[in-house]
């Protein structure tokens, strides 16, 4: 029985805490809620708001399909963003208003003045100054000059400070910006190829979902079924995410040739959109396809980048791709517009658009077939032994 309690005695219970402190939850709903709404507005903005828009404004496609490009292009462009360096300088500039009060509170106590950042002497009020201000025979004009001399005083170390500080926080952001793009990743030389992909990619990524409406109207698909285009590309993605995110988890299969061989499917999918006719179950069908496969490339893009980069870098590596994505966003979007304004086949006017920007998507999943090289003739260069790479495989 003693050796019972000997034993018992000795044995330690541990509770797990949770490392987000029981809130993940909220964070993970949050999350799914900002999505969810930012998403929906973005993703059907050209099938609610093009023609509409149009009508209001009196302007082209090209036009207002610059809007439609600029809502996710600022979403991808704004990963690069810091609040840290308006913070600090808010504080520091406070600070030093700070001190200008309490250097205005001893001029009323008459003491001297020696600002905590003042070095210049005629900031000083001197000893006759405050002789001449505790005086009863001194007039009103004695002190009003005193006052004015040294108001003048205090107001260009104010100016002097403020230009400093506004120096010190222009080089404060671009020392933050410059920590949150780490150029190394730069000089990587299968990274760059990834965002070169990735912008090729996010040219003619959202043209589907901008456009599939109006090209259904040019198709003279029927009005009340034209809808149903957008939710197809939706229900796709949906199922696409989790199918070709499974895929991504098995050891036998290779990632970055799963992640390629998306791209060119949806690619594909894009390019053949003008072909579907006026019937809408073709239409929904190429939409199902690009959404299934766009969706698996939204999955695999951030797993695709820790393989490349490491779980370290991933963050700066993220942001670094999501502003070329937002720029590429920019840039397709209204370009596409602005052809369909004035097309190359009037009885098809969307037939180009879309057979360029689909056959960009394509060469997006080409090009990264040239990454497994790269990362041996980088290791190479480094001459280290290499180990096992599972983009060899």
């Amino acid at each position: 029985m003693a050796m019972k309690n000997n034993i018992d005695s000795n044995v330690v219970t541990t509770e797990r805490k949770s490392p987000d402190g029981g809130w993940g939850w909220v964070i993970v709903f949050s999350s799914f809620m900002i999505h969810f709404i930012m998403d929906g507005i973005t993703y059907s903005m050209g099938d609610i708001y093009l023609h509409p828009m149009m009508e209001v404004l009196g302007r082209n496609r090209g036009t207002v399909s610059f809007i439609f490009g600029m809502l996710p292009a600022i979403t991808l462009g704004s990963g690069q963003q810091r609040q840290q360096p308006s913070t600090d300088y808010v504080s520091v500039r406070d600070s030093k208003q700070n001190n200008l009060a309490n250097g205005y509170d001893k001029v009323h106590n008459h003491q001297t003045i020696v600002p905590d950042s003042a070095d210049d002497e005629s900031f000083k009020m001197t000893t006759k100054d405050l002789e001449l201000l505790e005086n009863d025979d001194a007039t009103g004009e004695d002190h009003e000059k005193i006052i004015i001399t040294n108001d003048n005083a205090i107001g260009q170390v104010t100016a002097s400070n403020e230009e400093k500080t506004t120096n010190s926080s222009k080089q404060s952001f671009i020392h933050e910006l410059s920590n949150e793009i780490d150029i190394k990743l730069l000089k990587d030389h299968a990274f760059v190829l990834f965002i070169i992909s990735n912008f090729l990619t996010s040219l003619g990524f959202n043209i589907p979902y901008n456009f599939a409406n109006d090209l259904a109207i040019d198709a003279k698909v029927g009005e009340h079924r034209r809808h149903w285009i957008i939710m197809s590309i939706g229900f796709g993605n949906c199922i696409g995410r989790i199918i070709i995110g499974v895929l991504g988890d098995f050891k036998r299969i290779n990632r970055l040739n799963l992640y390629n061989i998306v791209l060119i499917l949806a690619g594909i999918a894009t390019m053949t959109a003008p072909l579907c006719g006026s019937i809408v179950y073709s239409h929904m069908a190429y939409a199902f396809v690009f959404g299934f496969f766009s969706g698996g490339y939204v999955g695999l893009t951030t797993v695709i980048v820790k393989d490349l980069v490491g779980e370290n870098k991933v963050l700066p590596a993220l942001g670094i791709i999501y502003s070329f994505q937002g720029l590429a966003t920019a840039i397709g979007t209204p370009i596409v517009g602005t052809m369909r304004d004035y097309p190359l086949n009037p009885l098809q006017p969307y037939l180009w658009p879309y057979i360029i920007f689909g056959s960009s998507i394509i060469l997006s999943g080409i090009i990264l077939f040239a990454i497994p090289k790269l990362k041996r003739r980088q290791e190479s260069n480094k001459k280290k032994p290499q180990d096992s790479n599972e983009y060899e495989s």
